[in-house]
């Protein structure tokens, strides 16, 4: 097959470019010609050949909508088998909706803002913003596009949102979970570095150890599970219960507030990090109430490592856990009793093993090799019909 492409960035700059990256270097692994449509590129990034696509750099909010329309002109009279994007584009044959839908994005995002300084000002805002009725626009032009034969969602939660936004026939919405590095993630390996990965936090053994991994705490739900920490405190003394939140590097307000809680003594705020798996290593639990997530890979990760997690139905990762087996599925973010009485009973050390072995189980089939060659299948499908 003749793949083309077409992604905004083709160098690492998170996990979308890594995915992008990791697919082109299959396709070229099984013979494919790969030429990639983007921005820049990274030399370290495998492709046949490598198109520059000229975007407005100035003013910033118009950027996506510019890659979008200079990758539609450049593609338009080419003649590859299958052009494949990501969200940022509208003149595809293949699109992954990594993302999410926009709508559905959006309508969470603000529900997210209940309970912090301001959040009237920057719901307007946000209801105002140029930039997401570009983007909104930008993802019209795609799902209206003729040449569009499939979509890839991570997700059945994201297909339903879609189905619902867009008049698409159902069967070319495909559900493909995303893939977990299980040599990377497994319980073993969380063993091993467990110890050592607790002294560096000051932890004890015995502490009962919750962890928060996300770059965005607000949309992620920092500030209800910071409320449900302070009562799962108070249900299981004298069991001292610890959260490590991590992702963001400036705290700020969800300090302030931890303080105000009584937790300061029981909440480290830790930053960035480049070794989520001394993170998982440390906890116990993975707490993630979160507002809107298509897929959380990090919710795949510590259920590799052999952790329960207890999430939201917004999350598509949440139709991986058997709730109550596997792991604790809470409705919305908002529920903070029922986010606490969940958190309450994984305290027990044989029901977290118990689910922490089911955990591991439910994510032993999604391997990245599983995923690239469902992808792939997918193009060869398109090109075969």
């Amino acid at each position: 097959m003749r793949v083309a492409i077409n992604v905004k960035y083709f160098s690492p700059r998170g996990g979308a470019q890594t995915y992008i990256a990791y697919l082109a270097g299959c396709l070229l692994d099984a013979g494919h010609e790969v030429d990639v449509f983007a921005m820049e590129r990274d030399p370290a990034f495998r492709c046949s050949a490598f198109h520059k696509v000229a975007a407005s750099a100035f003013p910033k909010l118009l950027r996506d909508y510019s890659f979008a329309a200079a990758s539609a002109k450049a593609l338009k009279d080419s003649d590859y088998d299958v052009i494949f994007a990501d969200q940022k584009a509208f003149f595809v044959d293949v699109v992954r909706l990594g993302g999410g839908v926009w709508r559905q994005y959006m309508e969470r995002e603000l529900q997210s803002l209940k309970g912090y300084p301001l959040s009237f000002l920057s719901a307007a805002k946000r209801r105002l913003s140029v930039k997401e009725r570009l983007n909104l626009e930008i993802e019209r032009r795609l799902y209206a596009c003729p040449r569009l034969k499939r979509v890839i969602v991570n997700s059945a939660c994201t297909k339903e949102a879609l189905l619902k936004d867009y008049d698409l026939p159902p069967d070319n919405i495909r559900v493909v979970y995303n893939g977990v590095n299980l040599a990377r993630y497994n319980p073993a390996r969380r063993m091993e570095l467990r110890g050592e990965a607790r002294r560096a936090l000051g932890l004890a053994e015995d502490d009962y150890v919750l962890l928060l991994l996300a770059m965005n705490f607000r949309l992620k739900g920092l500030l209800p599970l910071l409320e449900a920490v302070a009562k799962v405190r108070g249900e299981i003394a004298p069991r001292k219960v610890r959260l490590l939140a991590v992702g963001k590097k400036r705290a700020g307000f969800h300090a302030a507030r931890a303080r105000s809680l009584g937790l300061a003594d029981s909440v480290q705020f830790l930053g960035p990090t480049k070794k989520p798996e001394e993170c998982l290593a440390a906890a116990d639990v993975l707490a993630h109430p979160t507002y809107h997530d298509p897929c959380a890979n990090v919710c795949l990760e510590a259920m590799a490592c052999g952790m329960p997690v207890v999430t939201t139905r917004a999350n598509g990762a949440s139709e991986l856990i058997a709730d109550g087996d596997s792991g604790y599925v809470i409705v919305h973010a908002s529920e903070i009793s029922a986010l606490a009485d969940r958190l309450a009973k994984l305290s027990d050390d044989g029901l977290r093993l118990r689910m922490g072995e089911a955990a591991r189980r439910g994510v032993e089939r999604l391997t990245p090799e599983r995923n690239m060659k469902q992808v792939i299948e997918i193009f060869q499908e398109i090109v075969g019909g």
